[in-house]
């Protein structure tokens, strides 16, 4: 086996500073997922950002992926350190699974609100229709008054709607521009 020349081990030095700097980088999009997920964590998640959070899993399990070739051809050019870089290698693949744990938590954690919620909506539905039922046979006029009140009821309850709560609602088109508006244009 032939000693390596000095053009080998520039080259050999060169492709370690370049892959050493790739793995930064992954360290990088790590830490920015871990902050992501920190910032979920004090919030009620609607299904746009529950969407948008298991995309970004899909793309970080890739970044596992790409994490796991990179530190392979590391540790094969660096044979000579190779404590450190398995030390290193167990450090960011705990980063990575804890981030990737942690996420699916959240994401499983709104599908089972999601699905208790529905559950007893359905629940209180068949207790209320199954009352409803029994007290027509007592009382015809019940069901006609409640399943006449509710429309009102929510009527009623949707003045409280936050995005119209003290502001007048357009009744026209001529309504939607503001009167003082000039044309840019001229």
């Amino acid at each position: 086996m032939s000693q390596p020349t000095g053009s080998d081990v520039d080259k050999s030095v060169a492709k370690y500073k370049e892959l050493c700097s790739k793995r930064s980088s992954i360290k990088g999009q790590i830490t920015k997922f871990k902050n992501y997920l920190s910032s979920l964590s004090s919030i009620q998640l609607t299904s746009h950002e529950l969407a948008k959070l298991t995309l970004k899993l899909r793309k970080f399990e890739g970044l596992s992926t790409n994490f796991d070739l990179l530190q392979t051809e590391i540790e094969v050019i660096n044979s000579q350190n190779l404590d450190h870089e398995l030390n290193e290698r167990d450090s960011i693949e705990h980063d990575i699974i804890s981030c990737m744990a942690t996420a699916k938590g959240i994401i499983d954690e709104a599908a089972i609100q999601s699905d208790l919620i529905n559950s007893l909506l359905a629940l209180g539905w068949t207790l209320l229709n199954t009352e409803l039922v029994w007290q027509a046979t007592y009382r015809w006029w019940v069901p006609t008054v409640l399943f006449g009140a509710l429309p009102l009821l929510s009527a009623a309850l949707t003045r409280l709607v936050p995005d119209t709560l003290h502001r007048r609602l357009p009744d026209s088109y001529a309504d939607l521009e503001p009167a003082d508006q000039t044309d840019s244009c001229s």
